[in-house]
């Protein structure tokens, strides 16, 4: 009875510890420190939600007795409750109209992510500027954070960095969402190579996301363009982080696309590497999932939603 929360609280000691390698400030710490969810995730999805929750209150507890209240606010804040709540929507499930079961669906699962940091986006935002010149207070907060790190750099060379992390605060929420989802699935990748996984790997063709996804992308587009203060910043940022989900099923529409491609494994691996080595094409990926959202031609194409890879 005992393992059923020692393993668990293992998991939340390792965890807690890669978080804390990032104060040693080396590049591999820095890798180490990215890891951080990776075994909350593993928890959850070999061992169920309460493992889950279990890693993470002990990694939690561990990373405030050590280095104080903030850093476990913020590590449960952004590595705990996103692990948590999704390790939770995934092993979801429920038996269809033929009597198989079903799994919660790969789309749905995107849109909880980019949710999760709406929500945090929004409460952030707010508390920094109260609603009121939040670029003003986050050309304050970035600029401090940048002279802190960097040194007596000249201000010139910080200020386009600091204009844009003001404008674009989004920027950074999608890197943090990305470094979720990047644990979420190596944990899951991992756990089907090793025959401990709750759930099957959802296929990436899969990845469709809900309707509802379109509808608050046109709201955020339109508070972008049309309203001021406040919701103007929350709307273009929204765009921003909505990127993300789109990208996803970008990546979704390319896999169903070529799903009768031979040597299909071999394609898609270049069209990674070609994505990941210059850059733009994420651009062109998301731009893909977002018209495919509304018009559907990978189901036009001979696309395919339940592909195997």
């Amino acid at each position: 009875m005992a393992r059923i929360w020692i393993i668990p609280a293992g998991a939340g000691v390792l965890s807690a510890l890669l978080f804390l390698a990032v104060a040693v400030g080396s590049p591999g710490a820095l890798i180490l420190g990215y890891l951080a969810p990776l075994p909350l995730f593993a928890m959850g999805l070999g061992a169920g939600l309460i493992s889950a929750a279990t890693a993470g209150a002990t990694a939690t507890a561990l990373v405030g007795a050590i280095a104080g209240l903030i850093p476990a606010v913020t590590f449960a804040a952004l590595l705990v409750a996103p692990a948590v709540v999704l390790v939770r929507q995934a092993l979801l499930s429920r038996i269809d109209a033929n009597g198989r079961l079903e799994w919660y669906p790969a789309g749905r699962l995107v849109a909880w992510l980019i949710g999760i940091g709406a929500c945090l986006f929004v409460a952030a935002t707010l508390f920094v500027s109260g609603g009121r010149g939040v670029e003003d207070r986050l050309r304050n907060v970035f600029g401090s954070a940048l002279s802190a790190y960097v040194g007596p750099a000249p201000a010139a060379q910080l200020k386009p960095l600091i204009e844009f992390l003001a404008a674009y605060p989004a920027v950074i929420v999608v890197s943090w969402l990305a470094m979720i989802a990047v644990n979420a699935i190596l944990a899951q990748g991992l756990l089907v190579r090793f025959q401990h996984g709750l759930r099957p790997s959802p296929p990436v063709a899969s990845i469709e996301l809900p309707r509802a996804v379109g509808l608050i992308t046109a709201i955020a587009a339109a508070l972008a363009v049309l309203a001021s203060g406040w919701l103007e910043f929350a709307g273009r940022n929204l765009l921003v982080m909505l990127g993300l989900a789109f990208f996803f099923a970008g990546l979704g529409v390319v896999h169903g696309l070529l799903h009768q491609v031979g040597q299909r494994l071999f394609v898609l691996i270049g069209i990674y590497v070609f994505v990941l080595v210059f850059g733009w094409p994420i651009l062109l990926v998301t731009v893909v999932g977002l018209v495919d959202h509304w018009v559907h031609f990978r189901l036009r194409f001979g696309g395919s939603t339940s592909g195997t890879v």
